[in-house]
């Protein structure tokens, strides 16, 4: 059966609902990460202060899209998160982090990564 090209739909953006989710799943991902981590070692400290950083991060999305910045800002903001998310993963790579929490670092980069998906500019900045 043949679709025609008029009909068909461009792919959609996440809604609102479903980016604050996604947010809202990191902060509490990294909340838990942040409770679970003690600051008894150089690599946990180095570690937690990452864990500060990304909460920063994702305050500042948050502010972006409550008082509704161009998209442009809110993307920059959501690469700032993937930007802390991904300095905790490669600062745990080569440290002594338990298999359960390297795997939470793991999930919490995959999450800014889709961030940084969902607030790609446009060529336009639409």
């Amino acid at each position: 059966m043949k679709t025609d090209a008029s009909t068909e739909q461009p792919p959609s953006l996440p809604t609102e609902d479903v980016t604050t989710q996604l947010i809202n799943q990191l902060d509490e991902l990294l909340h838990a990460l942040s409770k679970s981590i003690p600051a008894t070692k150089p690599w946990s400290r180095q570690l937690q202060e990452h864990l500060r950083e990304a909460d920063r991060a994702i305050e500042t999305l948050r502010l972006t899209l409550l008082l509704k910045r161009p998209s442009v800002e809110m993307a920059a903001a959501a690469f700032t998160v993937r930007s802390a998310t991904a300095a905790m993963d490669a600062a745990a790579a080569g440290g002594r982090v338990d298999l359960t929490t390297r795997s939470a670092l793991r999930l919490a980069h995959r999450l800014g990564q889709t961030l940084v998906r969902d607030f790609q500019v446009t060529p336009n900045g639409a």
